[in-house]
């Protein structure tokens, strides 16, 4: 909470419960004087009200004379996903973690934590192993003809090794054919 006196700045006021904080990724920090959450197009999110510290506000260019309301707060939202409350038991003094930095952009330990750059490999391998099992699968079919049906099998290796040949071996044999002959 903020008052505001004649001839003064705004002077901040911690809440009566107390200040909380919230911890962006990046290490910056702001007091948060209060919360709540609510659910938009199904997607769950949290409203701060939060007064920045002063190297927030020197790193995202927050004026705290004229970016903040008559109370001295900025208003923020992020998605409740992305927001870890580290001491639910005090609801006096709030702690909040976020995964996401101050202006809401996630960044290379974002995605870390949050699974993104491992989800990648997981699609890759998923793709791998779908090429495996495939493969896997003609081989076992392959295995399968070779087991029951062996006369098959011998008659397609054959015909797939000696039918390309057939034009050599042929002339081999007349000019072997014709060598006799003279």
């Amino acid at each position: 909470m903020a008052k505001k006196y004649p001839g003064q700045e705004i002077q901040r006021e911690p809440p009566e419960e107390g200040w909380g904080q919230i911890i962006f990724i990046d290490s910056l920090k702001a007091q948060v004087a209060g919360a709540k959450e609510f659910k938009k197009d199904g997607v769950e999110l949290i409203e701060f009200y939060l007064m920045p510290f002063d190297s927030t506000a020197k790193r995202f260019g927050i004026d705290l004379k004229k970016d903040l309301d008559n109370r001295g707060y900025c208003y923020k939202v992020y998605p409740k996903e992305v927001i870890i409350n580290l001491n639910e038991y005090d609801p006096g003094r709030r702690f909040y973690l976020s995964f996401l930095n101050w202006a809401g952009k996630k960044s290379g330990a974002s995605d870390k934590i949050l699974g993104l750059a491992q989800a990648e490999d997981i699609i890759r391998l998923k793709r791998k192993i779908r090429e495996l099992m495939a493969h896997n699968e003609e081989l076992k079919n392959e295995n399968f003809i070779i087991k029951h049906n062996e006369k098959k099998h011998i008659k397609d290796t054959m015909d797939g090794v000696i039918n390309p040949l057939m034009p050599f071996i042929k002339g081999l044999l007349e000019s072997e054919a014709k060598k006799e002959e003279s």
